[in-house]
């Protein structure tokens, strides 16, 4: 599989010069292996968000893949989605390439308890990374009212901002109509000017 996986993207930015990145993402939610060799190398460990851990495994993965493409494509990013299973950083140190998006609804930062927390976690992520993306939900469609958190969306950009937040996405496709519209033109600004 790593063989494979390296000579794919080689393949890839090969024939497109110009691509800048790629991703490394995960399945959505499960579906890490569970072979005996894995296994050992993962153990039996529950992670920060309460769900069996493969870190170890996928991020080792994640690094032999952007070292042994970055031989031959230097400045190319590996993105991939910091997400369920693999939520928590590996002990060592990851590639400069690689930035891994923080995947959390970050409204529910309103709940110190729960920002403290999540913030932990970013600055763990850190001392791992060079650069670390959000993948964030902010979108309201699925709500009754609309999910309106300026202050909130102000306060964990500037913090992230300042925390090696340096890409950022979010789940925020507007429905008809205007309830979405004025939330995302502020996240928006925020995101070219966190100190707006």
């Amino acid at each position: 599989l790593l063989a494979h996986t390296i000579a794919n993207i080689k393949q890839y930015f090969r024939s497109h010069p110009k691509a800048g990145y790629i991703s490394l993402g995960v399945n959505d939610n499960h579906g890490h292996c569970v072979c005996s060799k894995c296994k050992a190398i993962d153990g039996d460990c529950i992670n920060s968000v309460g769900e069996p851990d493969h870190s170890k495994t996928y991020y080792q993965f994640v690094n032999k893949v952007a070292q042994e493409v970055g031989k031959e494509f230097p400045d190319k990013i590996f993105g991939l989605l910091a997400y369920s299973n693999v939520t928590d950083p590996p002990k060592g140190k990851l590639d400069d390439s690689v930035v891994p998006y923080l995947t959390y609804d970050r409204m529910k930062w309103v709940d110190k308890k729960i920002r403290r927390k999540r913030r932990d976690i970013n600055l763990k992520w850190g001392k791992k990374v060079s650069a670390i993306g959000w993948y964030d939900y902010s979108g309201g469609k699925h709500y009754s009212l609309p999910r309106v958190y300026f202050h909130q969306t102000a306060d964990y950009l500037k913090w992230g901002y300042n925390n090696n937040v340096k890409y950022y996405y979010t789940e925020a496709y507007p429905p008809a109509g205007a309830i979405e519209g004025p939330k995302l033109y502020l996240t928006l600004k925020l995101l070219w000017n966190p100190n707006a």
